[in-house]
């Protein structure tokens, strides 16, 4: 770790901090892809009072970037921990609901590409003699239209090379209250399952304008409570980004 006493260090590390006095209340978190760009914006939030780091997100090439404050001691909440996070999430799908590679069917892109899976599957248990004899197969089947012949051979070698699945990412809002003692919590359950869009969001769930948000929409999830060794509590409220969430399955906020 390295303590940094006002200003940034010229050797580059996944580990920053500016330290104040006690007393913290942390009040910003913020993700960057590059760590120049972290850097940057951490060195943004120097101040007096104020402790700021940069941790990377495990292995993956994502740094966090959070800002604290001194709690007031006059203030009522002043053991409340406030904490935001957006964070990536990465799933790995099947090919089959790849959105860019269903595009470039000019047919059934789903009973497609279900077709030229069962092909790969018989090549590879040895029901044909050679990869052309398996294409070749491809062209007798009525499930996928001769305008696609070439993609459907492409998503051929996916399959047979075990390339069945691709890498999906999106964003996770985290807003996460921690009390320093046991209290009685009210969760707030309004609205969970429903969609936002990202200003709606900010202005019913009272985000702050300095947590960056990705447009699109977001679904709240059922929030957490948690009693942490020593009586801490703990409540989470969950939201998950997406371009566009189903509207037959979700419903949009009134």
């Amino acid at each position: 770790m390295a303590i940094i006493k006002g200003q940034l260090s010229a050797q580059q590390t996944n580990d920053l901090e500016f330290i104040p006095n006690v007393g913290m209340r942390t009040i910003l978190r913020k993700s960057f892809a590059i760590y120049s760009e972290a850097v940057a914006y951490a060195s943004n939030l120097f101040t007096d009072g104020v402790r700021v780091s940069v941790r990377q997100q495990g292995d993956a090439p994502i740094w966090n970037v959070e800002s604290t404050y001194e709690g007031d001691p006059n203030d009522p909440d002043a053991d409340l921990q406030n904490t935001h996070e957006l964070r990536v999430n990465i799933e790995r799908l099947s090919i089959k609901l790849n959105p860019h590679l269903r595009s470039q069917f000019t047919g059934n892109a789903f009973a497609s590409m279900a077709a030229v899976e069962k092909i790969a599957n018989k090549y590879m248990a040895g029901d044909y003699a050679s990869v052309e004899d398996a294409i070749a197969a491809l062209a007798d089947l009525d499930d996928i239209d001769a305008a696609d012949l070439t993609i459907a051979g492409e998503v051929f070698y996916l399959f047979i090379s075990g390339a069945d699945e691709y890498i999906s990412h999106d964003y996770v809002y985290t807003h996460t209250f921690n009390f320093g003692t046991q209290v009685d919590l009210e969760l707030d359950n309004s609205n969970v399952g429903a969609v936002f869009t990202t200003s709606q969001l900010r202005d019913a769930e009272a985000i702050p304008a300095e947590q960056a948000l990705p447009n699109g929409e977001w679904l709240k999830l059922p929030p957490e409570e948690a009693t942490m060794y020593g009586g801490r509590e703990v409540l989470k409220y969950e939201y998950w980004h997406a371009a566009s969430w189903d509207s037959l399955l979700y419903p949009r906020k009134s």
